[in-house]
């Protein structure tokens, strides 16, 4: 039903002409489309790369920005390379002589290893990427080499355990495709069945380029190659001076959000502004430990969070002056506002860190970064609006043995 048969007559000749129907086209070009910006996404989170973004532009092309790289023609070449792995057995019984002028066997392809030798390798595939779970780079035991080890799942690895017990004493070659072009980058003969799922693919000519394989192993292959059509470098100017107006809008936030709590709680403003800070200072300290990179949607989560974290702090202070209210003393009110409002703030904080959670299970790039930033800020803040500001108001308060009034 997916193709389209067409009947052409000429020259004595009866031609049957197969095509793609236009719908089947698109669907399929759709699909490899977005095939491609996951093996991207992939790609780029091996690289490391700090909150990448990877989208779809227009109907035929992805739109890929890099924050931080400094190696551009390495990521261009790791980004563009197809990486299709395939894994098939060589033809040692035909003349590879014949096969070089021409009289190539049916069923076969001949290649030409890293060596410069002639192989016949058959066209029926054995094992393809699709089938890797895992790849590492590593050297081989035996020669020192450069080496890649790879692990396969259980369906792969039924596969290889069957062909090697098949084929003792046979050639397998491993073949790397880029572009539609195959190269062979080893063709080791099969001493005995290798089962357990582990496959050592050695031939490389650097450790780098064992590198290189493992990670577009790991990663994926393309469903469909990609050519660079336009490449831009955005100098770091812009973004610092993104950067400063963003730590200039989280000092004014703070200035604001501390002014109000001074005027409306006085003393307890006070501690609550000095809590907030106290939170400031973890979250920052936290991100350093992490070695994070701090970019908009990171400034923005922490704006969100101290905006948050005081919510805690005023549900505190509410609840102490509900308490001097209903007649209780001092002392007693400061000690029921705190433990009373847990219970409040922890439901709050668990139901924000649920959201935060999802975000950075479902989003990819910025919204990663800024769930992370959301995440750390509900912990911290947890912290230092009940624990840290008790501890200042246990020091100016506690020493007095019959509390008479508090500045609230």
């Amino acid at each position: 039903p997916d193709l389209l048969l067409t009947e052409a007559a000429g020259d004595g000749d009866f031609k049957l002409i197969a095509s793609l129907r236009p719908e089947v086209q698109k669907r399929t070009q759709e699909f490899a489309v977005q095939q491609n910006i996951t093996t991207l996404r992939n790609r780029v989170n091996e690289l490391g790369v700090a909150e990448p973004i990877i989208q779809q532009q227009g109907v035929d092309r992805v739109v890929v920005q890099l924050p931080g790289v400094q190696d551009t023609a390495k990521a261009k070449e790791i980004l563009g390379r197809t990486a299709t792995l395939e894994i098939r057995l060589v033809d040692d019984e035909h003349d590879i002589t014949a096969a070089m002028q021409g009289q190539i066997p049916f069923g076969d392809d001949l290649y030409t290893d890293r060596s410069g030798q002639p192989l016949l390798v058959k066209k029926n595939v054995v094992l393809t990427g699709d089938y890797i779970t895992d790849a590492s780079p590593g050297f081989d035991q035996q020669s020192g080499q450069a080496a890649v080890h790879v692990n396969l799942d259980g369906r792969g690895a039924r596969i290889f355990a069957d062909v090697t017990r098949d084929n003792v004493g046979k050639r397998m070659a491993i073949l790397l495709i880029e572009k539609g072009k195959a190269e062979v980058i080893t063709a080791p003969v099969i001493r005995e069945e290798i089962g357990g799922g582990r496959v050592q693919i050695t031939g490389m000519d650097s450790t780098q380029e064992a590198s290189d394989v493992a990670l577009l192993l790991r990663a994926g292959a393309l469903a469909a190659p990609m050519n660079i059509v336009e490449e831009r470098t955005v100098g770091p100017s812009l973004g610092a001076d993104n950067i400063q107006k963003g730590f200039h809008s989280n000092l004014w936030g703070f200035a604001a959000v501390a002014l109000f709590m001074v005027i409306y709680y006085r003393v307890f403003g006070v501690f609550s502004t000095m809590a907030l800070a106290v939170n400031g200072l973890f979250l920052v300290a936290l991100l350093s430990m992490l070695q994070a990179t701090l970019t908009l949607p990171g400034l923005a989560g922490i704006a969100l969070t101290l905006g948050m974290a005081i919510d805690a702090n005023v549900l505190i202070n509410e609840r102490i002056r509900e308490e001097l209210r209903n007649g209780n003393s001092p002392q007693s009110a400061i000690h029921a506002g705190y433990d009373r409002a847990w219970g409040t703030i922890l439901d709050s904080n668990i139901t924000t860190l649920i959201a935060g959670v999802a975000l950075f299970w479902l989003g990819s790039g910025p919204v990663r970064g800024f769930a992370v930033v959301l995440c750390l800020g509900i912990l911290t803040s947890m912290f230092s609006a009940v624990t840290v500001s008790r501890a200042m108001v246990n020091l100016t308060y506690g020493r007095t043995a019959r509390l008479a009034k508090v500045s609230i």
